[in-house]
């Protein structure tokens, strides 16, 4: 595999890893379909899922100066557990959402060394 085909797969597995555990968890304490005639849409569901896309964001438009992911889950999850009325269920999914942040940034950081190695273009 070339170097080129490395660091594109390490950085789709960072953007997943960044993306997919918050969504999962999100829709396994929130289903988007709520309420009786099941055809309401649950609001603090699409608002997690909103949050947990921003790496894409990221990824896409590298020109907005927005604050990283990682950073957003902690700054989310410490307020979450300082405040006393907050459910258990959104402490748990910015946890998910850290922990899958640092996953992502274990594979972005990996990509941009083999990027440095072969002097590739590292995307920033």
């Amino acid at each position: 595999m070339t170097a080129n085909g490395k660091v594109f797969i390490l950085r789709m597995l960072g953007l997943i890893f960044f993306i997919a555990p918050p969504i999962v968890s999100t829709c396994n304490y929130f289903p988007l379909i709520a309420g009786e005639p099941k055809k309401q849409i649950s609001f603090a569901g699409v608002f997690l899922i909103v949050i947990a896309c921003i790496p894409l964001w990221k990824f896409v438009k590298r020109i907005l100066k927005s604050p990283s992911a990682l950073k957003i889950w902690i700054i989310l999850f410490l307020l979450f557990l300082v405040g006393e009325a907050i459910s258990h269920e959104i402490k748990c999914i910015a946890l998910v959402g850290i922990i899958g942040s640092l996953i992502g940034d274990g594979f972005f950081l990996w990509a941009k060394q083999i990027a440095r190695k072969y002097k590739l273009e590292t995307g920033e």
